[in-house]
């Protein structure tokens, strides 16, 4: 799997970059590279094989830029070198993608036709050329984005940077992980919360309104009598979890620690697990707990028929850790 870090603040963005990719490195990789604006244009530095030979390429180039993206790259479309690492450029569009575009080919034949070329065999240059394109016929980036991603068949999590934008990550995803956050010197994007877990844990998470729009697509989606299922931790977690549980142990051959806590409206899971070695992998889980009867307001303005209960065995909305919503679409 790939990995993602953006960021744009008070900071400088290298050295963020680069110890952010390196807590994805357990996600495996087999390149690597970084954009960054540097007196007043987008610099792009990449490499095959370990984050310490993109440390090396970098040398002594960008150390005061405030704003950059970042990728490792597991290749998918091409092989692994300098030239298919991330990031790709096209036109006014630096980009690091996950995910696969599944059409490319054919928007790849188009564009050719458009008079775009290409250096690489990978998908995510013949993106960046699509965002290009609609880039030159949209006036705001973020319509131009929307219309170039429309075009895609695929998952995709993308983030990147636009010549004329030099303080600005765009970042977009569609069936691939990616996060937002803040801290008081600046945002960030990422694909996965260990990039930037030791800066911020100011997220973004779904708010009330995109919860709605999910039960509504769902919704629609569903024939007359279907049923879908979704549970949620319950309030009870908040205030069991106010004080940090802690566990740890073995698997096998491999050790493993545990922590949850809880802050606002916001459960936090953190599990380490070590190899034989004393390596760590990390891995973050971040839930929102919702009101409950919230909940069920929303699914019934939505159409559904709800029935609820509490850890499998408790009807209706109960003390536990978790409720269960069986939602049915009910017949017009």
């Amino acid at each position: 799997m790939c990995g993602i870090i953006g960021y744009s603040g008070a900071e400088y963005a290298r050295e963020k970059l680069l110890h952010g990719l390196e807590n994805l490195e357990y996600r495996g990789y087999d390149s690597a590279g970084i954009a960054l604006w540097d007196e007043g244009k987008i610099e792009v530095i990449k490499a095959a094989g370990r984050l310490s030979n993109l440390r090396a390429a970098c040398g002594d180039q960008c150390l005061a830029s405030h704003c950059g993206i970042g990728h490792t790259r597991w290749a998918t479309h091409g092989v692994p070198n300098d030239v298919n690492a991330h990031p790709h450029r096209q036109g006014r569009v630096t980009l690091v993608h996950n995910g696969i575009i599944e059409n490319y080919r054919a928007l790849r034949e188009r564009l050719e036709r458009e008079g775009y070329h290409f250096l690489t065999q990978t998908d995510t240059e013949i993106a960046a050329a699509l965002l290009d394109h609609h880039m030159k016929l949209h006036e705001s980036p973020v319509a131009a984005i929307h219309a170039a991603t429309a075009e895609m068949e695929g998952a995709y999590g993308f983030c990147m940077l636009l010549e004329g934008e030099p303080d600005t990550v765009y970042g977009i995803r569609r069936g691939s992980p990616l996060i937002a956050a803040k801290d008081e010197t600046g945002s960030y994007v990422a694909s996965d919360v260990p990039a930037i877990i030791e800066y911020t844990r100011q997220y973004y998470l779904l708010e009330e309104e995109e919860v709605i729009a999910f039960f509504q697509r769902t919704y629609a989606h569903l024939n007359e009598g279907g049923v879908f299922i979704v549970d949620m931790h319950s309030v009870d977690r908040l205030r069991e979890f106010e004080e940090e549980y802690n566990e740890a142990g073995r698997v096998g051959a491999h050790e493993y620690q545990w922590t949850i806590e809880s802050e606002d409206d916001c459960i936090y899971q953190t599990f380490a697990f070590y190899d034989e070695e004393g390596r760590p992998a990390l891995e973050q889980h971040i839930q929102r707990v919702y009101d409950p009867t919230w909940i069920m307001e929303q699914l019934r303005a939505c159409g559904y028929a709800v029935q609820v209960c509490t850890d499998f065995t408790q009807e209706g909305i109960t003390e536990g850790e978790k409720q269960f919503y069986i939602c049915r679409k009910e017949t017009a």
